[in-house]
């Protein structure tokens, strides 16, 4: 509408400079140096080569508003497109199109910098952006957060920032200065977080399952295992101050556990420690026995002295 209305107002100061300067033909359009009204309509046309520029000038001719074939431009600093009240500013309709910002030839419907530009940020609100950081091209979430160069930097700098990074070679990494990551099924309620990872305390979760690609130790029951003898246990143990096929301190101290791993050890062992139960068992109740055949002959040869 406002477009509409310059329009009429410089088609009106034009139609009085003709009407002032030059003479019209009886038919078809009064043209000036290129300019001319058909039907309704004022038309810029370059009278020898080259495209028309329409140029809005204020009374210096420092602020101007140009407008070419394919471009709009000013030289007055900021530059405002406004709609009001309920109206909407539409960037291509369902025609297609694309919409490139610092970059010219887009691809996509909307498309913020060049395909070789990294150290990108788009600031949505008071501290959340997205951004593209210099090294490795990690995707970056981020509140409170900002992209510079090949790290995440706070906004404001007395609150602490929190990030999400898409790394095309590390797959999915976390940033924050608070250092815990918390996943909650419900929003904004601590106290029923599902899955909380600290630095200082560990992984919180109430249920992990690991799924293992090796044999579960069954195989410790089968008649075919061959069970190691308690003093060829005891003669390792004395040796290495660990039991068999578990990892050393030292181990764990430099390369940590496997948890799918370790939980598969611990289950042989205790499979294990269960047949040396049993057999000890067994030998228990052997030994029981004789002593309770012991003890009633013993009894019995009592008696028998007793009566002499």
């Amino acid at each position: 509408m406002k477009l509409r209305i310059l329009l009429a107002i410089i088609s009106m100061l034009l139609s009085l400079y003709v009407r002032a300067q030059n003479s019209y033909p009886a038919t078809g359009a009064a043209t000036i140096n290129g300019i001319y009204l058909k039907n309704g309509d004022i038309v810029l046309q370059n009278p020898t080569s080259g495209y028309p520029i329409l140029w809005l000038k204020d009374v210096s001719g420092t602020n101007t508003v140009r407008y070419d074939y394919n471009s709009l431009s000013s030289s007055g600093g900021k530059f405002f497109i406004r709609t009001s009240g309920a109206n909407s500013l539409v960037l291509n309709d369902t025609g297609g199109g694309y919409v490139g910002v610092g970059m010219d030839s887009p691809t996509e419907l909307l498309q913020v910098g060049t395909t070789s530009q990294r150290n990108v940020n788009i600031r949505l609100g008071e501290t959340a952006s997205m951004g593209v950081t210099y090294q490795n091209s990690e995707t970056i979430l981020a509140n409170n957060g900002k992209v510079n160069g090949i790290y995440v930097k706070p906004i404001k700098a007395q609150q602490g920032a929190s990030a999400i990074a898409l790394n095309w070679y590390y797959g999915i990494r976390f940033y924050t200065t608070g250092g815990q990551v918390t996943v909650n099924d419900t929003i904004n309620k601590p106290a029923w977080e599902k899955f909380r990872i600290s630095p200082n305390n560990g992984v919180f979760a109430e249920e992990v399952t690991v799924k293992l690609q090796k044999f579960w130790p069954d195989y410790v029951f089968s008649s075919q295992y061959k069970l190691p003898k308690l003093a060829e246990i005891e003669t390792y143990i004395r040796k290495n101050n660990h039991l068999p096929e578990m990892p050393s301190a030292c181990e764990v101290e430099q390369d940590g556990i496997k948890l799918g791993e370790m939980n598969t050890l611990l289950v042989k062992k205790t499979e294990e420690l269960t047949l040396y139960l049993i057999e000890q068992n067994k030998l228990i109740e052997q030994i029981l026995k004789e002593n309770a055949s012991l003890k009633t002959r013993l009894e019995s040869i009592e008696a028998r002295v007793k009566k002499n």
